[in-house]
């Protein structure tokens, strides 16, 4: 089953179970899929679903943090309730010590000596694990390496 079916039919459940939080952003992913579809004229595959699963989460993410910051810890609750309902969905992140190791491995590899390399080393380390890790965790790596 793929990852959008899997999404529709926990959305059905939650919604038969009265779970309308999980629902609600269940619906919104669907939504953002369909969108994403409709933008490039086909299918999505498992990859494409994941990457947009991920922004979704990012910007909730983010949100959150805009909600701490206000004081709103009944919106916190909910989108971090929100974001454990899509990561459901999500393969595992490499954690930072894993990333390290391959950063620096990397850049030994291709020498990179320094901050003018950041470019060189994000492409060939995000081109290895860019499904398995964030993004801006990957680029905080490179930059503290290469100093």
């Amino acid at each position: 089953m793929s990852i959008i079916d899997e999404i529709r039919k926990d959305s059905f459940q939650a919604m038969k179970d009265g779970d309308d939080n999980k629902a609600g952003i269940l619906k919104v992913a669907i939504a953002e899929l369909k969108n994403e579809e409709i933008k490039r004229g086909d299918a999505l595959s498992d990859d494409d679903v994941i990457k947009v699963l991920r922004t979704l989460v990012k910007s909730l993410s983010e949100a959150i943090e805009q909600f701490k910051a206000g004081g709103r810890q009944d919106l916190v609750d909910n989108n971090f309730a929100q974001v454990k309902a899509l990561e459901v969905y999500l393969p595992q992140l490499m954690s930072r010590e894993a990333i390290v190791d391959i950063v620096k491995a990397k850049a030994n590899e291709i020498g990179a000596q320094g901050p003018q390399d950041t470019g060189r080393l994000m492409g060939i380390v995000m081109k290895e694990i860019s499904k398995k890790a964030d993004g801006s965790l990957v680029s905080e790596v490179v930059r503290e390496i290469l100093g």
